[in-house]
């Protein structure tokens, strides 16, 4: 495993993300923190038992997402500054702003078995040279290990094309303590492993390119009353409440924050990484490749 402890710097966890297409930071989080998150979680997962069964979703997994919004103490990992850091790094280099994407938690129970391998980019074929348009975060709440579900993946397989099947030889599992992170390319296949027992409960926050969809779309996932009354401009530009260029979000010719929040700031085109006020931008520079046709789901498993 690339492993590194929580000293290490975004442009080191870069470096690794984009060589090997995954990282995991140990001990991001302090255990009182993990601890009462991991209760309210037990207390969330009540209503959300298993209710569609299949080899994606599991038989004996409760999923539930909108995190920011019945679990407004996930912001500690959604908008984590080791986390930013590393995003700036990866995403700003294709698009002068990205957004969140995905909240879920997935904890896995005992006698889950092990989840068809997959990447998360689903949009568009994998190709050796595919640039990263997702970032993955998947945080440990309880420890992850070998035996009891904990993330496998597939190193290197984020520059493998889309017709390459992983052996079961090539297969890890992130195993990692309750508080660390698992980072990784949006486009590297991965999946749930078999929990032989106890339980395995992880949370997955995701974040990709501003022009591209959510996967969950923030705007609907957090009602704008809560959002307003909770959370920073930060974190609003994060969720979405943003925009990149003229004309590309704008309300009535206005950014989306003052719309929103409606306080007469007249805020400029100030997207992160950019300069508009001088009506200079970046470059966008992004080759997305062929739109894939059809899953990208992997059979095959580390340990039956």
């Amino acid at each position: 495993m690339i492993r590194f402890n929580n000293k290490v710097s975004a442009n080191d966890l870069k470096s690794a993300i984009e060589e090997h297409g995954y990282a995991v930071v140990e001990n991001v989080l302090d255990k009182d923190y993990v601890s009462n998150i991991k209760n309210q979680i037990d207390d969330l997962s009540v209503e959300f038992e298993p209710k569609k069964k299949s080899k994606f979703l599991g038989s004996k997994t409760v999923r539930f997402g909108r995190l920011l919004w019945r679990l407004p103490q996930s912001s500690t990992m959604v908008n984590h500054p080791l986390v930013r850091n590393v995003l700036d790094e990866i995403l700003l280099q294709y698009s002068p702003a990205y957004h969140l994407s995905f909240t879920g938690v997935m904890y896995l129970k005992e006698g889950q078995k092990a989840q068809v391998l997959h990447r998360d980019n689903t949009i568009f074929e994998n190709t050796p040279n595919t640039p990263i348009n997702l970032v993955a975060t998947m945080w440990a709440i309880e420890d992850f290990n070998k035996d009891n579900g904990g993330t496998v993946i597939v190193p290197g397989s984020h520059k493998w094309s889309e017709d390459r099947v992983p052996t079961k030889e090539e297969l890890v599992a992130a195993e990692m303590p309750a508080g660390s992170v698992l980072f990784y390319a949006g486009n590297l296949i991965h999946g749930s492993g078999t929990c032989k027992y106890g339980s395995r409960l992880g949370v997955s926050v995701q974040y990709n390119l501003s022009w591209m969809a959510q996967e969950e779309p923030q705007f609907l996932a957090i009602p704008q009353e809560f959002a307003k009354d909770h959370f920073d401009e930060d974190l609003l530009k994060l969720i979405g409440y943003n925009i990149i260029s003229r004309n590309c979000g704008e309300i009535d010719s206005e950014h989306l924050l003052d719309f929103l929040l409606k306080d007469n700031k007249h805020r400029g085109l100030d997207a992160p990484g950019s300069q508009y006020s001088n009506g200079k931008c970046k470059s966008l520079f992004f080759t997305a490749g062929s739109i894939r046709q059809h899953d990208c789901h992997y059979d095959v498993v580390l340990d039956d």
